[in-house]
């Protein structure tokens, strides 16, 4: 066993002589399994919307990240003076210069879903989220809708209804979605079940 940066590694031979090294949790003990992740979700998220938001932006990819890297990419050319937040999945992402990971599902991912001014995402928040008076969600999107995604797969076997019902209250967190093109704007808004401000 080993420790390195609060993360433990095990190398340990298997089935025979091969090697074999498993990575635990990025995550401190505190924010592991599914109840300690309702209890920051129920007690910690809301008493940090409670505090004054910060001049940060928050990064997050669900899918293809290339968007927000051009909108990272921007602000830092402007010399606009904000803090930058890139959020990771098990220390997967690769974090632009200038900003600084936050780990998905840690105390300070919910703490910056909850204080960061503004939010950038090319996919769907967290159910939970609630955008704040005063912060801007910035939806991008991951590319062009080439195929049947959200409510246009109503009726067909791959519509999955939770999913489709969700679909409006998870678009009313937007301030506004970023489309790349005339056929996406389209196709993008009725998909997602959006009708708020749209930038093409």
């Amino acid at each position: 066993r080993h420790t390195c940066e609060g993360r433990e590694f095990t190398v340990d031979r298997r089935h025979g002589d091969r090697l074999c090294v498993e990575a635990g949790s990025v995550l401190a003990p505190a924010e592991r399994g599914a109840h300690r992740r309702r209890q920051l979700r129920a007690t910690y998220y809301p008493s940090q919307r409670e505090l004054p938001l910060r001049e940060t932006v928050l990064y997050t990819a669900g899918r293809g990240d290339d968007s927000l890297r051009a909108v990272h990419e921007e602000l830092v050319r402007r010399g606009t003076e904000v803090g930058h937040l890139w959020v990771t999945r098990d220390q997967q992402t690769h974090v632009p210069p200038l900003a600084h990971a936050v780990e998905e599902h840690s105390a300070a991912w919910y703490e910056a879903l909850a204080r960061c001014r503004r939010i950038v995402a090319s996919d769907h928040l967290p159910g939970f989220f609630r955008s704040r008076p005063g912060q801007t969600v910035v939806q991008t999107w991951h590319g062009v809708p080439l195929k049947r995604i959200g409510a246009d797969l109503h009726g067909t076997r791959y519509a999955h209804h939770a999913r489709l019902e969700a679909l409006p209250r998870l678009a009313a967190q937007w301030s506004v979605l970023v489309s790349p093109n005339r056929f996406a704007a389209r196709h993008l808004c009725r998909a997602l079940a959006y009708d708020g401000e749209l930038l093409q």
